[in-house]
């Protein structure tokens, strides 16, 4: 993939900035690559250019229907996988599914799409980086162009070119179950973190994927469509001043430096769905932005849409602007749909011949044209949880040290409580494995907290005990449950609310009552109200969901071997009544201000 090497500046807080070469594509590489698929188009029948318009799921499809549909694309959703899940079992697969595009009447081959939005998190063993939420605490860019720079070599490793990352929302209100996708509140915060998180995945080697577009981050409390969301695919009502400052002029930086694709909102806007929505996907993004990648829509998300019938969706939404349809189980009915609209004259020529040349334009910037199947490079997996665990370690925030208790001291007798510390599927998070990640250990590498704080205390002549009547410190470790998407969505974000580790309560009281200096560790993707059990706590630390190598990285900074220097990218509130932007805002009730971070010391 050739790309045209631009400097961009992440200017992160009052943080010396973060600078990386960022490999984009040329212009002069779109225009070629774009003379390229018009020559291909030109030739194409109907049924071909439906079928390029179609990304099926691997689980409702076969092989075979590569050759017979003349498909455009595969995915893999969350938790989808091939044989055993190994590498080997992966490229198996994709290089099944080349074939049988190489044996179509023009040979296009499939670009294959997945979730990995912290590694390659559907691969068993993978390394999982830190989400967004975390990223966005970092100081720099470093962390977010790393994760997505290793992410994309680990995809490709097993065959796969394109990943639905970076997620770019802007979460307005952490109830929202994918606030650990997004980087900020912050507008600002979010492009520059994304810039460096495209600018890595393009790096490695793979497409990336901005989504969702648009103001995903910014839905009404109560407007969710799906059962039991509160907040998740639902509306977006602000004017629309403020839905460009909050949720769209992030996507014009990215498009101006290289995205290749962007995937639709589920969400609505001032009750249109952003699926059917002309004039965001055509007139802004397509016609103002000159943005020439392709819109993909969201899985299955093309009947929510107004039309009487699910063909009517079909029809609505190609015209609208959307270029690939990601219909994982009812992909056969969209293509007949998309045959349907062109014989009658209810979908233009014009309008599928665009939508198939920017799909065929990213299929040549990628190199998959030449390079179907992408060659096999061996991974250093320990230099990559070495990289893991270097980002994770810079998204940490110190909320608290009274008397300066941390660091604290390698010979320490520690207790260690609570429901986080003995879980790696709970330091990762969702989309881990699967979908939904998952509270018993998922099938990643890493170490429990509970086994790196031993581990390293038995290094250095400390000890774990299980009576805290005997421990100089306690380590609180409280998180949440993993979780994705809608079944996110959280009315109560009390330490003991929707989505928080039944243990947590119970282990809060513990500590209380045993007295000693405690340090509470929250694991989470967003801020949980802490008003009041912060006060009997030395010490505090915001860990995010730091991903499989966090248990290590907690271990460093809480024992100086690495400092503190994450910044709150979310404001966190007092109470819950104040949990989103707005609401913090105007009340008042802020236990810690966006920004806000206490230094350690090595």
């Amino acid at each position: 993939m050739k790309r045209l090497a631009l400097i961009l500046w992440c200017a992160l807080f009052s943080s010396p900035a973060f600078s990386e070469t960022s490999l984009s594509v040329a212009v002069a590489d779109w225009n070629a690559s774009e003379a390229k698929a018009k020559a291909i188009v030109s030739r194409m029948t109907p049924e071909e250019k439906a079928g390029q318009m179609i990304q099926a799921e691997r689980r409702y499809m076969k092989i075979s229907d590569i050759t017979r549909y003349c498909l455009g694309s595969v995915l893999s959703g969350g938790g989808s996988v091939p044989g055993k899940n190994t590498v080997a079992d992966w490229r198996n697969m994709i290089g099944q599914m080349q074939a049988a595009a190489a044996e179509t009447r023009l040979g296009i081959p499939v670009i294959y799409g997945v979730d990995a939005v912290h590694g390659h998190n559907n691969l068993a063993g993978a390394v999982i980086f830190p989400h967004n939420s975390g990223l966005g605490a970092s100081p720099d860019g470093r962390g977010a162009f790393t994760a997505g720079k290793e992410t994309a070599k680990a995809i490709r490793q097993t065959g796969v070119t394109w990943t639905f990352a970076p997620c770019i929302a802007a979460a307005q209100d952490i109830r929202w179950g994918r606030t650990y996708e997004s980087f900020s509140e912050n507008p600002g915060k979010v492009t520059a973190c994304a810039l460096s998180a495209m600018r890595g995945i393009h790096d490695g080697g793979a497409v990336s994927c901005i989504k969702h577009f648009a103001g995903d981050g910014g839905t009404l409390f109560g407007t969710s469509q799906k059962t039991p969301g509160l907040l998740d695919q639902g509306d977006t009502r602000i004017p629309e001043e403020e839905f460009y400052e909050t949720h769209l002029n992030q996507y014009k930086k990215l498009i101006d430096n290289g995205a290749m694709t962007v995937m639709a909102s589920y969400s609505s806007f001032n009750g249109v769905k952003m699926h059917e929505n002309y004039r965001y996907l055509t007139e802004v993004l397509k016609n103002r932005w000159q943005f020439r990648g392709f819109v993909v829509s969201d899985y299955a998300a093309i009947e929510q849409c107004s039309g009487k019938n699910y063909r009517d969706n079909v029809i609505l939404c190609v015209n609208a602007g959307i270029d690939m349809l990601m219909e994982p189980i009812r992909w056969k009915q969209a293509y007949r749909a998309i045959l349907y609209g062109m014989r009658k004259g209810l979908i233009s020529r014009e309008r599928v011949d665009d939508a198939v040349t920017r799909i065929l334009t990213v299929k040549f910037l990628s190199g998959l044209m030449d390079e179907p199947v992408p060659a096999y490079e061996e991974t250093d997996t320990d230099a990559v949880r070495a990289e893991a665990r270097k980002a994770a370690e810079s998204t940490f925030v110190l909320l608290k040290n009274e008397e300066n208790l941390l660091p604290l001291k390698p010979n320490a007798k520690v207790c260690i409580l609570g429901p986080a510390a003995d879980s790696v599927g709970v330091l990762c998070g969702g989309w881990t494995i699967e979908w939904l990640g998952k509270t018993v250990n998922p099938a990643v590498g890493g170490k429990t907290f509970r086994e790196a704080v031993t581990q390293f205390l038995e290094a250095g002549g400390g000890a774990v005990t299980d009576h805290p009547d005997e421990a100089d410190v306690i380590l609180l470790a409280l998180g949440e449950e993993p979780y994705a998407e809608f079944f996110g969505d959280a009315a109560d974000l009390s330490l003991y609310g929707d989505k928080a580790l039944k243990g947590n309560r119970a282990a809060v009281e513990a500590a209380r009552k045993a007295g000693k200096a405690t340090v509470a560790v929250l694991v989470a993707g967003r801020p949980r109200i802490v008003s009041e059990e912060i006060k009997s706590w030395k010490a505090f630390v915001m860990a995010w969901l730091p991903g499989s190598e966090g248990a290590d990285a907690l271990v460093n900074v809480l024992w100086g071997r690495a400092p503190f220097v994450g910044r709150l990218p979310f404001s966190w509130p007092a109470a819950n009544d104040a949990v989103d932007a707005k609401a913090v805002r105007r009340t008042g009730k802020i236990l810690f201000s966006y920004g806000f971070g206490l230094r350690g010391s090595l």
